[in-house]
């Protein structure tokens, strides 16, 4: 049984909410305990007897829209919160920023005169050369290396490591998305930041890959449509603008100037069939050429590889788009558990022992798990040493073929083949399944926890199975006076499953 799901990012954000706030209030100060038994319940109502992992995952993810729901009544930023922002927001943002500042400026540089070496189109090829280049040599990197670099999620995932630069401003995203308002209004309790700057490091750690590729996303669009309009706007101004190109050095000769720019321009002047012709040294000729040059060099040195690096980046956020969402084993066990219908009653009987403090709570909070919310545990009085049959006490009089019985056995006492194993016997031949639940409350402190004293525990538990087995009844070893977990979760499964009627999947 796992304790994680794979959801789509958009809905794996308000599961990874909901399970902050349940981590942060245990005791439903903010968000009522009623309220998420009710939202637990009718999530497992979605649920058939063999659910699939995509069915219990969206059972989890309609739990916590609802939860998110309940709570925005009176929290209305936090539906906000688990929807995030809208990714077409941020694409719009990416679009409109740099359209302005690539229209509003002349990228030609100021004057008329342009310089075919330090200008601002010409710098921004540069820049985005060496992006594109520093880019391609980190995905061979991490392509070829021995072993991706990897970070572990607080749920045990292991996901790759994203780019630093992506991932800053992933989580820069990542708190705008939460809402900084939000995180500075929502404190009446203490509850509410507590919860939101758990969300904020776990949804960090979950959606590291989405970030960092929605990040990549936007700064690919915004360098490359910064480009187009930078080379727009050049020709717009050329056309009412009369430009003339020059070139000014202190420490180049002119040999020496050439043979730069035709590293610069070479391959563009080649595919416009034109020689790199250097006009003299501050002496301006036409400019037309030139930006004809300039386009085409930011065409071929910018342009094409961003957009290579920005489809690269589509499919990588493509793949990325479900995550791997940790959730409590409580929650996860309740939701996979198959309900057995056939037990719409269950009578737990203690034989010759007492049920530890918190004991009966535990036991029944175990059976509701595995049988759901339906059935009716009840708990008769406790059946003196030597007796060979339990009372008759069931619920509103249960039809045998919806009654289970749990005869409760205390570890601390010896089987004896003619007491013990007489009552097994004798209830392995009544017409209601029978579990056998042996409690092993504070024996393992009389024995001690050294090597001997888990050897005499497990000796001791050898003994029950013999004794119980010879009735054709598997006992269920427990301990009552501690919380009970996965484990025990799986072993009153399996006696479950042992019984005529039910099974556990």
């Amino acid at each position: 049984m796992t304790n994680r799901i794979v959801l789509p990012v958009d809905r794996a954000r308000a599961v990874v909410l909901v399970e902050a706030i349940e981590r942060t209030d245990p005791e439903g100060a903010w968000l009522p305990l009623p309220d998420r038994e009710d939202a637990t319940r009718r999530a497992r109502a979605l649920l058939g007897d063999s659910s699939t992992a995509d069915e219990v995952a969206a059972a989890i993810a309609s739990r916590a829209d609802e939860l998110i729901a309940t709570l925005g009544r009176d929290e209305p930023a936090l539906p906000r919160i688990a929807r995030g922002i809208p990714t077409g927001l941020l694409v719009g943002a990416a679009l409109l920023i740099p359209l302005i500042y690539g229209l509003g400026r002349s990228i030609l540089g100021p004057g008329n005169t342009i310089d075919i070496f330090r200008n601002p189109l010409i710098l921004l090829v540069l820049w985005n050369s060496a992006v594109t280049v520093v880019s391609l040599l980190v995905l061979l990197f991490r392509a070829r290396g021995p072993k991706r670099r990897r970070d572990r999620t607080d749920g045990g995932d292991r996901v790759p490591r994203p780019p630093l630069l992506s991932t800053r401003l992933g989580e820069w995203l990542l708190a705008l998305g939460v809402g900084a308002r939000a995180l500075r209004t929502a404190d009446r309790t203490g509850h509410r930041r507590r919860a939101l700057t758990e969300f904020s490091l776990r949804w960090r750690s979950v959606a590291a890959i989405p970030l960092a590729t929605t990040a990549r996303i936007l700064l690919n669009i915004g360098a490359l449509l910064l480009l187009s309009t930078a080379i727009l706007e050049a020709y717009l101004r050329g056309l009412f603008t009369e430009y003339s190109a020059s070139w000014h050095t202190t420490f180049l000769e002119p040999a020496q100037a050439e043979r730069l720019a035709k590293i610069i321009y070479g391959l563009p002047a080649a595919l416009l069939g034109r020689a790199v012709v250097l006009p003299g040294a501050g002496v301006g000729e036409p400019a037309a050429g030139w930006i004809h040059l300039m386009a085409l060099a930011a065409l071929i040195y910018a342009i094409l590889p961003r957009l290579f690096l920005l489809t690269g980046t589509i499919v990588a956020r493509h793949r990325a788009r479900r995550v791997t969402v940790s959730i409590s084993p409580a929650l996860a066990r309740r939701l996979r558990a198959r309900a057995i219908t056939g037990f719409a009653s269950v009578v737990v009987s203690p034989y010759s022992c007492r049920i530890p403090e918190g004991g009966a709570d535990r036991l029944r909070a175990l059976l509701v798990e595995l049988l759901g919310e339906r059935a009716v545990i009840e708990f008769a009085s406790p059946v003196e040493y030597g007796a060979e049959a339990l009372d008759e006490g069931r619920q509103g009089g249960s039809d045998p073929e919806h009654l289970c019985r749990v005869v409760l056995f205390a570890l601390a006492q010896p089987p004896e083949t003619e007491v013990h194993g007489a009552l097994a016997h004798a209830l392995a031949r009544e017409d209601a399944p029978v579990i056998a639940v042996v409690d092993a409350s504070g024996l393992g402190r009389r024995f001690g926890s050294d090597d001997e004293g888990r050897a005499r525990l497990a000796e001791r538990r050898r003994t029950w199975d013999r004794v119980l087995a010879d009735a054709g009844i598997e006992a269920c070893h427990l301990d009552l006076a501690r919380d009970l977990d996965d484990r025990s979760f799986a072993a009153l499964g399996r006696a479950l499953a042992a019984t005529q009627d039910g099974v556990v999947r």
